[in-house]
């Protein structure tokens, strides 16, 4: 049965097209209709190595996914150590960056951040606990400054006994000042300045 919607067994579709891919003769109990489906489903699947491969429409080949994989990719993308408890929508885009295909991941995906129970509890964060965001454009020079400390520097980066560079923006002119110093105290700061 080449239509996984119609199958008793879900993964049954795939176990027909890989034989059909590997010998290139159609399962008996299919119907005429079915086996030129068949013919036409299969420009978009290979076999390689044992595995089913579908292309995807960004010309991409893509592992097709048996049924019993799809709750345990879903976590780790999910859940996982580089999930991040990310929206339905991006959990089924990292699914498909990572190579894998299946015929409703994006529905699954969408299904699985639902019934996340850490999602679940923690929600998303609503607009009054939202920091607001003010944009501050400098009119004059010197207005606001930008003010960052590399270092320190082991062993020391001069003979003069310097560690630290800090350098200065200026965010209306784009004006970058650097000096060495010595440590990377209020005082230093200060005398740069």
């Amino acid at each position: 049965m080449v239509d996984p919607g119609k199958a008793e067994d879900p993964d049954k579709w795939i176990v027909d097209m890989e034989e059909f891919l590997s010998n290139g003769i159609p399962p008996e109990e299919m119907w005429r209709e079915e086996r030129k489906r068949l013919g036409v489903h299969t420009r978009a699947y290979c076999l390689s190595h044992g595995n089913l491969y579908h292309k995807s429409a960004d010309g991409i080949w893509r592992r097709v996914v048996r049924l019993g994989e799809v709750e345990e990719i879903l976590r780790e993308v999910h859940c996982g150590v580089a999930g991040g408890h990310y929206a339905g929508e991006a959990t089924g885009r990292e699914v498909w960056q990572s190579g894998l295909w299946w015929r409703i991941e994006l529905k699954d995906a969408h299904w699985y951040v639902k019934e996340c129970d850490i999602c679940e509890r923690t929600g998303q964060p609503h607009e009054s606990a939202r920091i607001p965001y003010e944009l501050v454009l400098p009119l004059e020079p010197f207005q606001n400054l930008g003010l960052d400390f590399v270092g320190p520097f082991n062993p020391t980066a001069t003979q003069t006994g310097n560690k630290c560079i800090l350098a200065a923006m200026d965010y209306c002119t784009k004006w970058v000042e650097a000096k060495a110093l010595r440590d990377n105290m209020a005082l230093s700061t200060v005398k740069f300045l």
